[in-house]
């Protein structure tokens, strides 16, 4: 199964705020698993997983922004279910 997320051409401060928005709901879900009590190992693979989304984040929203114009941006998830 696939679901079609993002497809389309966005000025780079439309592209750089949904990736914002997106990479803050992925981080949300990360720090619920954090709150729900998981062990020590797995907090600290959850608290790296979720300083990595910022910094790449970061990275993405610097380059988009210092840009300008527009981008085309395209993002889909591919589900397989076991």
């Amino acid at each position: 199964m696939n679901l079609q997320l993002i497809h389309g051409s966005f000025c780079t401060a439309e592209a750089a705020e949904l990736l914002h928005q997106l990479v803050q709901v992925k981080i949300r879900f990360l720090e619920n698993r954090i709150e729900k009590g998981q062990d020590e190992a797995d907090i600290k693979m959850l608290e790296r997983r979720i300083k990595s989304l910022q910094d790449e984040l970061q990275q993405v929203r610097t380059g988009l922004l210092a840009g300008g114009g527009s981008c085309e941006l395209e993002s889909g998830i591919n589900i397989t279910c076991t």
